[in-house]
């Protein structure tokens, strides 16, 4: 058990092709899943925004990746309140940008 009360563990990953993430969400997970990272694997990272990496909460995907299947497990997370993706990164953002005002 780490100081922090936090560990690091390998997580499952796949290829990012439309049979891949049949395979890895159209049957149910042993485990919670928070949500879907996409990444372009030979970029370099920095801290800060970037368009090369992306992250899906497992009830976004489809409407973001039609045709991908998605196991009804993973809709159980979904907001009683969701919209779109667009409206939920509108509201993101202004709660950011209220809470920084708040802050100043």
């Amino acid at each position: 058990q780490p100081r922090h009360g936090y560990r690091f563990v390998v997580v499952e990953h796949a290829a990012c092709t439309p049979a891949a993430l049949d395979g890895a969400l159209g049957e149910a997970c042993s485990h919670p899943v928070d949500g879907l990272l996409f990444y372009h694997q030979e970029a370099h990272y920095a801290f800060g925004s970037t368009p090369l990496v992306g992250w899906l909460k497992p009830y976004m995907v489809p409407e973001m990746l039609p045709g991908v299947h998605l196991h009804e497990s993973f809709l159980v997370g979904r907001p009683s309140d969701y919209v779109s993706v667009a409206v939920d990164i509108a509201k993101y953002e202004e709660a950011r940008r209220l809470l920084k005002q708040k802050q100043t």
